[in-house]
This record gives C-alpha cells, sequence and structure tokens, in this order.
C-alpha cells in the first residue's frame, strides 16, 4: 500500500509499504514484517507527466489545424477534433477510423502517387513528408489537404507511428485557378501576394513574373521576361524543372515540390506548385509556378522536429501566434507571436489585448471596452473569430485574425488565442475593391471580350456611350 507522510521540510513523502505475516513451526502468526520504499520522486513524476501531456492535449485539440496518430498498420490512434471537424467527422468516430476509411477518402486521382511518396519515405526511414492531396469529405465533396508527416521508427527500422498535421488549403487550390484564369484582371492581387509566380511556357521560357519572384531574382519583370529556366535557374535544378514541365504539359496534372534554393547567395525553402495553364479547349500550354517562401516555416519544422512527441513544441513553434488569456492578460505566447508583434515574451506577457493596441479599433469602439465584450462571447459561446488590429513593437500596426476558444488550462478557466496577419491579404483586397470601383465609374468606356471577341464585361460609361 501507498502512504503519505509530513518530511521535516514541510513536505509530502509517499512510501511503498508491503506487508509479510510471519508463523510459528505450528504455523500461528508470530510476527509481521513490513518493508517501506520511498517512491515520493516516481509518483511526482507521474503526476507532473499527467498534468504535461493533459496541457498539451488541450493546446492540440483547439489549435486549427487537424493532427492524425496512426499506429504501424495505419489504424487511428487518435483524431483531434479539428480533424474530425474538417473531414465531417462525428466525435464518436474518432477511434473507429481504420487504415482502409483513410486510404478510401483519398482521391483515385492522387491516391497511387500518395501512397508511393509514403512508401518510398518509409523505405529510406524519413522521419518527415510534406505533401498535398484531395480528400472526400463525408459529405460527398472533396477538399484539398496539406499533410505534415512525422515517422516513428522502432530500432530494427521499423515504422512505428505516423504523426500527422494535416492543413485545409481548399480555398488555396481555388485562388491559384482563378489567378490563371484571370492573370491581367487580378494583376494587382498577384503582386500583393507572397507568393513568387512565374508562366512558363513547354519549353521553360518565363512568359509572367510577378513583383515577389522580381526581388527574390534581384531583377525587374522586363529583365526576366523571356529568359529560360537555363538562365534563371540553379544549375543543379535545370533538368528537373524542365522535366517537371514536360510532364505537366503531357499529363496535364500539376504536381508540387519543396525545395532548397540558393538565391542571390542565400539559402531559402520553397514550396512550389506547378500547375498547367489550359487554352480554351483544355489543352495545357503553359505551366504556372506559385512559390512559397516556407524558409521560417521550416525553421520551426526543424525544432518541432527534434521533439516530435512533445505537445509543448505543436504550441511554442506553430506558424501560427498562439496565446493564452486568463483574467484578461495574457499569461503565454508562442515563438511566432513575438516575431508578429515585435516584442520579447516578458513584454507581452501580463499585458491586456488593449495594452498592445490602438486606443480604437476600426470599428470605432474602444480597445479597452471591445477586448471585453469579445472575450465575454468567448466565455459564453466556447468559441469565437473576429478581426482585430494590434500596434507592433516599433508603433506600426498590423490586423489580425484572433480565434478564441475556451480551454481549461493549469486547473483553471482560460482562453486560447489564436493569431495570423492578415494585413497583406486585406491591402490586396482594398486595392482589388479600389481597382473595381475605378473601372465602374470611368468616365472612359471599358470592354473587355475573349478571343472570339465576345463581350464578357462591359462598364457603365459603355451603355452611356452606346444607348445599350
Amino acid at each position: 500500500m501507498e502512504l503519505d507522510k509530513p518530511s521535516q521540510d514541510g513536505g509530502v513523502r509517499t512510501t511503498l509499504w508491503e506487508f509479510v505475516c510471519l508463523t510459528d513451526i505450528e504455523g500461528n502468526p508470530s510476527e509481521i514484517q513490513c518493508v517501506g520504499v520511498d517512491i515520493t520522486e516516481r509518483v511526482e513524476a507521474e503526476r507532473a507527466l499527467a498534468e504535461s501531456e493533459q496541457k498539451y492535449r488541450l493546446i492540440a485539440e483547439n489549435t486549427s489545424d487537424g493532427i492524425l496518430m496512426l499506429d504501424a498498420k495505419g489504424d487511428a490512434l487518435y483524431a483531434s477534433p479539428a480533424y474530425l471537424k474538417q473531414m465531417g467527422y462525428k466525435a464518436e468516430a474518432e477511434l473507429n477510423l481504420k487504415y482502409e476509411d483513410i486510404i478510401s477518402n483519398i482521391h483515385r486521382d492522387d491516391r497511387e502517387e500518395l501512397l508511393n511518396k509514403i512508401n518510398q519515405a518509409v523505405a529510406k526511414q524519413k522521419e518527415n513528408l510534406i505533401y498535398s492531396y484531395r480528400a472526400k469529405h463525408q459529405h460527398g465533396h472533396y477538399i484539398w489537404l496539406e499533410d505534415k508527416t512525422h515517422f516513428t521508427y522502432d530500432e530494427k527500422g521499423q515504422m512505428q507511428q505516423a504523426t500527422i498535421v494535416s492543413r485545409d488549403i481548399t480555398e488555396r487550390k481555388i485562388a491559384e485557378l482563378e489567378i490563371i484564369k484571370s492573370e491581367e484582371k487580378y494583376r494587382s492581387l498577384i503582386d500583393s501576394s507572397d507568393a513568387a509566380i512565374m508562366m512558363l511556357s513547354p519549353k521553360g521560357e518565363i512568359l509572367f513574373v510577378n513583383t515577389i519572384a522580381c526581388k527574390q531574382f534581384g531583377k525587374l519583370p522586363e529583365q526576366l521576361v523571356g529568359l529560360t529556366v537555363n538562365e534563371t535557374a540553379p544549375p543543379s535544378q535545370v533538368d528537373e524543372i524542365l522535366a517537371s514541365i514536360d510532364k505537366i504539359i503531357k499529363d496535364g496534372e500539376g504536381i508540387e515540390i519543396v525545395r532548397q534554393t540558393t538565391l542571390q547567395g542565400t539559402n531559402k525553402w520553397f514550396r512550389t506548385s506547378m500547375q498547367p495553364v489550359r487554352d480554351e479547349s483544355g489543352k495545357p500550354t503553359a505551366v504556372l509556378m506559385n512559390s512559397t517562401d516556407i524558409t521560417d516555416h521550416k525553421t520551426a519544422e526543424e525544432k518541432i522536429r527534434q521533439s516530435e512527441q512533445n505537445y509543448r513544441n505543436l504550441f511554442f513553434n506553430s506558424p501560427l501566434g498562439y496565446l493564452i488569456i486568463r483574467d484578461g492578460v495574457f499569461i503565454e505566447c508562442n515563438n511566432t507571436t513575438e516575431e508578429i508583434i515585435g516584442l520579447k515574451r516578458a513584454q507581452i506577457l501580463g499585458k491586456s489585448p488593449a495594452d498592445i493596441s490602438p486606443e480604437y479599433q476600426p470599428n470605432a469602439k474602444r480597445s479597452k471596452d471591445y477586448a471585453a465584450e469579445m472575450l465575454a462571447k468567448a466565455y459564453e459561446q466556447k468559441r469565437v473569430s473576429f478581426e482585430w488590429t494590434h500596434l507592433k513593437g516599433d508603433g506600426s500596426t498590423f490586423i489580425a485574425q484572433v480565434d478564441l476558444s475556451l480551454i481549461t488550462y493549469e486547473g483553471k478557466e482560460a482562453v486560447f488565442t489564436t493569431w495570423q496577419d492578415i494585413t497583406i491579404k486585406k491591402k490586396a483586397e482594398e486595392q482589388l475593391r479600389k481597382l473595381s470601383k475605378a473601372v465602374e465609374q470611368s468616365p472612359v468606356s471599358i470592354v473587355i471580350t475573349d478571343l472570339d471577341g465576345k463581350i464578357e464585361y462591359a462598364n457603365p460609361q459603355v451603355s452611356k456611350s452606346t444607348g445599350y
């Protein structure tokens, strides 16, 4: 039995006692022997481990990314609420997901390639793999997912467990296709993107390049358009890029590549989506490259990789800003929060949301009053989302998409907060709105037609001028 007793230093020591009854030669009880072993450290370690696992499980279950853990057979060991929600499963389906269910949800056009990637990674005992594919939602439609998978192996090199962080990127995929369809109309939006975008001919000639891509090469658009991959890409990657272009044109299917590239003497990581650009008949005529600089993300990913099974890294090294609020002030934040706001952790903790915000929000409400209103809603509704303007350490402002979720943290109620900087997105939307307004109100007649001369758009001035 385990017994607790006070120690001289005012604490409590736990002892495991074992009692043995001894008998005399006639079989009658003669004495009782007892042996006590101090197990205080073990009990405290078990208690601390349980509290830590509970704390970081709460974080995992409140992040917007889905988390799925599979055993060696591919059956689910754990599925977070976010994963079940993005796939349309009910909560009770968590531990009923089998390998066959998960595989059958992958789009048939993506399934073979995806399984080959996973099998090759496991065969080479790779620890991490990033890939995207289409998955069937339980309501019947397909969504695009981007998975980051960490594999765990035993001493014999056999895969024992896979931990998957899954993100719904459907909107991003749709946006890429929309950009291709109306390149000139949304040029300002493309140039406002944080991704480098290029259009290449089947022979690898640059047909179009946006501002971000120009900055990465240190050249102007007119200096890049007309050049070929041979003249712009690192020599070690030229053959791979040309082979990818040829495959996309022939097969009509896009690919996604994550690679490290040296540009202007600096090593950077990029996630590149290469998609076919089709003519009116549906025939691929060019390839659109959308490259996002994921250097910071890869750096954070490397830190997470060092201790994948520790939920703490999911919090501190997340690419999203994570904070925890209790009694109206921040009591914890992650590294991305420091980067977004330009303040050190010690400068953030203990402050209220209003302390690092302008006096008034864009809706004319005082930040102090509006913050209290949103926190009250979070306690009432358990989850709330809204946009908020914050102050950076240098006095400039940024717009954040804020998600608040009610959780229990270290035994007390708290609010789990997610920040996502959407400043560039909001500016792009405003630029697009202004452009649309300018076209609508222009005193000049503006007409857009397709290649056959069929009118697709005409502004009000056309009607005034022509009487139609």
